[in-house]
């Protein structure tokens, strides 16, 4: 066990922010990378009060509400694991998770660094490395092809272990990617990604394969569709 950092209040009270925000803010780079449309968003010389992590990103309302009240009971300067759960529901009511992204705080790794700077540099660092990342997994390539005839691409949001059984069996379980950590006096933030690894429906013996078209530069465009757990009900 790492010794115990003395914070003051107000130091306290920033890093439980900042932590808070980060989660926010990487709720929302994960469920709209998975909307399936090109998002452009210019740069800007200085960052309004709202755009946190120096990231102009406009929250969906719906995402954000839905974060806040997985958060209820969640105490983010003590250990924790929040999980954005992305799946594929056809229109034939059949659902496949994909991913499952967790944020994780581990507070038996600590390290004395000013809050007000460090902590806050290196999440902005670390939300930045998770919206390459959301570009680097087949979810993306589906959610540009995702149609409302066919399949859409949904999401749910909880907390607490992931929720791994439904991403393959013992020969074919989900593959997991550390995408980075932060460390902070209280502990260390981790973020991480368990991807099917294979794209397979299994309604009983046999396997139905769907294939990935990496088509990302396709002139046709697809039907904006905002996922949300309400699409599909979570077995």
């Amino acid at each position: 066990m790492a010794s115990k950092i003395l914070l003051s209040l107000q130091e306290r009270k920033d890093l439980e922010r900042y932590i808070r925000f980060f989660i926010y803010k990487a709720a929302q780079v994960i469920v709209q990378s998975r909307l399936g449309n090109r998002m452009t968003n210019k740069c800007k010389v200085a960052a309004s009060g709202s755009e946190w992590f120096q990231l102009a990103i406009t929250d969906l309302p719906e995402v954000l509400q839905e974060m806040k009240q997985s958060l209820v009971d969640v105490y983010v300067l003590e250990a924790f694991t929040v999980n954005i759960e992305i799946f594929l529901a056809t229109n034939e009511a059949r659902k496949m998770v994909l991913e499952t992204w967790s944020i994780t705080m581990d507070v038996d790794k600590r390290a004395n660094v000013k809050v007000s700077y460090k902590v806050y540099q290196r999440l902005t660092r670390l939300l930045r490395s998770l919206i390459c990342m959301t570009r680097d997994k087949n979810g993306y390539y589906l959610a540009r092809n995702q149609r409302s005839d066919t399949f859409v691409i949904c999401y749910r949001l909880y907390h607490g272990p992931p929720e791994l059984s439904e991403m393959g069996d013992s020969f074919n379980g989900p593959t997991h990617t550390h995408i980075g950590s932060s460390v902070t006096p209280l502990g260390t933030v981790r973020l991480g990604v368990h991807c099917r690894a294979k794209l397979l429906f299994s309604p009983t013996n046999s396997y139905q394969h769907m294939d990935v078209r990496e088509n990302y530069f396709s002139t046709e465009k697809t039907p904006f569709v905002v996922p949300s757990r309400a699409n599909f009900a979570h077995s």
